[in-house]
């Protein structure tokens, strides 16, 4: 079964195109005046041939990496919903090179917004997203100085839910969108201070109702029983690695890597 197309390749020199895609080739007839000129290329060649724009296309992209947190771990918070959500909205005008997706507070995340300035500028990244402010920092001071940085190595950061942008096309700061961004923190400082107070006073009534707190009685493990199941823990001490390294490596808080550490110690 042959399929034809008709096409203007060489519309400039004032032919026409039929292309006669077979199974294995692709054949051109070119009609030009009184001469008919015959190519025939192979169907894998040809169909490269018709991406090449595509992939010139995503290579000349400026480049972008995604911030996406959330406090708690995964088993009460998804962070992969912000992650899906940014390269739905990004992923045909940028090249999103890596991703950060990590679970941590935005008032102790302090080092992981230095590691990602710092493989933001190394890697000449353009362009650094997230879903909202409070993704990258709750902290006022932190997301000050994370501006300032990104200022500094013109790096542009986009918020997502306020589609704002730090850096106006030319690459000039947008002192506007700047100053907004000022304030955007400080409510993101503030609704963490409500939530704090929210959380606070129902653990108040709650005890006032006479609930207790904590782990119920007889709730506790034997370290054996812990042991067994950090096994993962236990194989990074056994290897050397440092606290924070094993933190990162399991995902684990410090509390239970510093517990276990005791442990088998």
């Amino acid at each position: 079964m042959e399929i034809i197309y008709k096409d203007s390749l060489v519309h400039n020199y004032n032919a026409s195109v039929l292309h006669r895609i077979k199974t294995s080739t692709v054949s051109f007839y070119i009609y030009c005046k009184h001469k008919t000129i015959r190519l025939s290329v192979s169907k894998i060649f040809f169909d490269l041939f018709c991406h090449v724009p595509k992939y010139l296309d995503f290579w000349n992209m400026e480049k972008a990496i995604i911030i996406s947190r959330c406090s708690t771990n995964e088993n009460r918070q998804d962070v992969t919903r912000q992650s899906q959500e940014l390269i739905s909205n990004y992923g045909n005008q940028y090249k999103i090179v890596k991703e950060f997706t990590y679970y941590k507070s935005g008032t102790k995340n302090d080092e992981v917004n230095a590691e990602i300035l710092d493989y933001a500028i190394k890697n000449g990244i353009q362009h650094i997203i997230a879903i909202e402010i409070s993704r990258i920092s709750r902290k006022i001071s932190s997301f000050a100085l994370f501006l300032e940085k990104c200022n500094e190595n013109r790096i542009n950061i986009i918020i997502d839910n306020f589609k704002l942008h730090t850096l106006l096309p030319s690459g000039e700061i947008n002192g506007m969108v700047q100053t907004m961004l000022s304030i955007a923190s400080t409510f993101a400082s503030l609704e963490l201070s409500m939530i704090k107070e929210r959380l606070n006073s129902g653990r108040e009534k709650f005890i006032r109702d006479g609930g207790k707190l904590g782990r119920k009685v007889g709730s506790e493990k034997e370290p054996k029983q812990l042991i067994a199941e950090h096994a993962d823990i236990v194989k990074f001490l056994k290897q050397g690695q440092s606290v924070r390294n094993i933190m990162k490596l399991t995902g684990k808080s410090s509390g239970t890597v510093q517990k276990i550490k005791k442990m088998v110690a």
